[in-house]
């Protein structure tokens, strides 16, 4: 691979750091929302869809994450 690809891949790796670095942001956000609300309301719908939502954030932070380590391992 030519230095001009390595310089887009670390670009590249650096912006997906930043994208991770807000979609923590807003994992921690929403945790702190959830826990905030009563326990009566944790265990309804909407806690249910808040609770749902969070897992969808640490899925996607996983992908982020993993994406991040195979382009970190390009030479």
């Amino acid at each position: 691979m030519n230095q001009k690809r390595r310089r887009e891949i670390s670009n590249i790796i650096q912006e997906l750091e930043e994208i991770r670095d807000s979609v923590e942001k807003l994992q921690t956000e929403e945790e702190e929302s959830l826990s905030k609300l009563p326990d009566s309301l944790q265990d309804s719908e909407k806690g249910m869809i808040m609770q749902e939502c969070i897992e969808a954030i640490t899925y996607a932070l996983h992908n982020i994450e993993e994406s991040i380590r195979y382009l970190d391992k390009i030479d």
